[in-house]
């Protein structure tokens, strides 16, 4: 099913249906997408925007995140860390 560009899976659980939203892009399929990029790198789309906050949060990007009162929001990505570099290669290992 598609709403407004973003892909949703329906769960049936117990007769009741939760919606869950996947993302459209996966944090470490990202991770890899960025991994020969120039930094600093900017990202304004809202799906890679989530992959910077989640992969900022387990400590494998340096970057900053800013949000308007609108809702918008941009993400500058400073560089992948030296945990982010060993999940790649953990990755490609697999």
């Amino acid at each position: 099913m598609n709403i407004s560009g973003t892909r949703v899976q329906v769960v049936r659980q117990h007769r009741h249906a939760v919606w869950t939203r996947k993302p459209a892009v996966l944090p470490l399929e990202y991770l890899q997408e960025i991994e020969h990029a120039s930094f600093p790198l900017e990202e304004a789309d809202y799906a890679k925007i989530r992959c910077v906050e989640l992969l900022r949060a387990v400590g494998y990007l340096d970057a900053t995140i800013t949000r308007s009162a609108n809702g918008d929001g941009q993400a500058r990505v400073a560089r992948i860390t030296w945990l982010g570099r060993t999940a790649l290669v953990q990755r490609k290992g697999s």
